[in-house]
């Protein structure tokens, strides 16, 4: 790979608040440097598992280009 699609393509991250593995403060870091919309759940790390409805509205948002 020789260039990263974030940089030309909308990003989207969802931030976990309650995440133990990455700190809130990195996740906010990751996402304003690929310029990512953001969603803040409250939940672990694993907001796929425990919130996968919130996680999929998030996603089809991301595949419609809404923010």
């Amino acid at each position: 790979m020789s260039h990263a699609a974030w940089r030309d393509k909308p990003s989207w991250y969802v931030m976990t608040e309650d995440d133990q593995a990455l700190p809130f403060a990195v996740q906010r870091k990751l996402a304003a440097q690929i310029g990512a919309g953001t969603v803040v759940l409250k939940t672990s790390h694993m907001s796929l598992v425990s919130q996968p409805r919130r996680v999929a509205d998030v996603i089809l948002r991301a595949a419609q280009g809404l923010r």
